[in-house]
């Protein structure tokens, strides 16, 4: 074995050298950029669970955008409650690409801090304020873009379930003011945990957003999955034989954080020596599912809401799919309720959808922690009586 650095890449927002699995959602995000502000795709949303690599996306999506002549102001979504404000960050940024293109010495209205204009601003409320100042920095920097031949501005939003209302509606009103209202090309991409169609998005702070093109990011296929193993494998001179490689792709369910964390551990224990069999892939499987456990699963886990714990406690009760049906009787629910809680856990990449009626644990890591919320539950119940 050479001493080629580790290809995989286990940590979120690093992006893996050989992206599998996303060209159907990259060429649509590159298609509507081509259209224009009328395209409904012109402001997207990638959603999906915590590990699936939409951070990864959205960085790949913003580097084929820039290659097409498109300037990118980037921010990410700080945690709530946070200090800074997400359109405070994406206005400097915005005022940072300004001054790339043109000094500030020759700026015109963005920079400006002082005279009748920032004046007549200050009778309006807060939020109206910086709407206006960021739609005329995103609008300005978006003529000094077509002005030297380019497509136009993408503002992109990492972390997009952090994102405060205040922070929404100034965000909201400045693109669409300028893409729909005045068919300039800024265009927004965002990227987010898929729980945010049942949290933020019914917000009436975000009703730009619920019009917003959402992409729906998956696992990988079983195919898919091989390939992302095999090819940094092959490119690094190792290579798994067909049932290894097939026991590997099995084992990650096709979740993209668990291939980088399988590959991860497999390159390192054989540039450490270690033998290229089914001890070491099931070595790495085990490095693999303890990474999964307390990376992505125990924070998934300490998220869900009680009533999610609930439903998944009354799942755990069987050895293999569960009727939606026996749920609801379980918990004592309506049918409506219980299908509300079935579809935000889906969204949240903890159950499946495995037929008409059945879902199913998407990780055994998660049906054992509901079964023992259930036995603390029966517990609970044994001592109150």
């Amino acid at each position: 074995m050479d001493d080629t650095a580790n290809p995989f890449t286990p940590s979120f927002g690093s992006r893996p050298p050989f992206l599998v699995g996303r060209d159907g959602t990259l060429g649509e995000i590159q298609k509507a950029l081509q259209a224009g502000p009328k395209h409904p795709g012109f402001a997207s949303l990638l959603l999906g669970p915590r590990g699936t690599g939409k951070t990864t996306l959205l960085l790949e999506a913003c580097e084929q955008a820039e290659a097409a002549g498109w300037v990118a102001c980037k921010a990410d979504a700080l945690v709530p409650n946070a200090d800074a404000s997400l359109h405070q960050a994406l206005l400097d940024v915005t005022l940072d690409q300004i001054d790339a293109l043109q000094p500030p010495d020759k700026r015109t209205v963005s920079g400006l801090q002082a005279g009748p204009l920032s004046a007549s601003w200050d009778n309006l409320p807060a939020p109206q304020r910086s709407s206006r100042r960021l739609q005329r920095a995103l609008g300005e920097l978006a003529d000094l873009v077509a002005a030297q031949g380019g497509a136009g501005v993408l503002a992109v939003v990492d972390e997009f379930h952090n994102l405060r209302a205040q922070d929404a509606s100034v965000i909201a009103s400045a693109i669409q003011q300028l893409a729909k209202d005045q068919d300039k090309p800024v265009a927004l991409l965002g990227a987010g945990l898929a729980h945010v169609e049942h949290t933020l998005l019914p917000h009436k702070g975000f009703t730009f957003f619920q019009r917003c093109k959402r992409h729906r990011i998956l696992n990988l296929s079983l195919l898919e999955a091989k390939q992302a193993i095999s090819v940094p494998l092959d490119d690094g001179g190792m290579r798994l034989d067909d049932d290894l490689l097939c026991r590997a792709a099995v084992a990650t369910n096709g979740y993209p954080y668990a291939i980088q964390s399988f590959g991860f551990h497999l390159w390192e224990a054989t540039h450490q020596g270690a033998a290229i069999d089914a001890a070491g892939v099931d070595q790495a499987i085990e490095h693999m599912d303890d990474d999964m456990t307390a990376n992505v699963l125990v924070p998934i886990w300490d998220r869900l809401t009680p009533k999610s714990r609930d439903f998944l406690a009354a799942m755990s009760a069987d050895d293999g799919p569960s009727r939606v049906a026996d749920v609801a009787a379980r918990l004592g629910a309506t049918p409506n309720l219980v299908n509300n809680y079935r579809r935000r856990l889906i969204d949240e990449g903890v159950i499946s959808a495995v037929g008409y009626g059945l879902v199913d644990f998407a990780n055994d890591r998660i049906k054992e922690a509901a079964r023992e919320h259930q036995a603390e539950l029966d517990a609970f119940r044994t001592g109150s009586k």
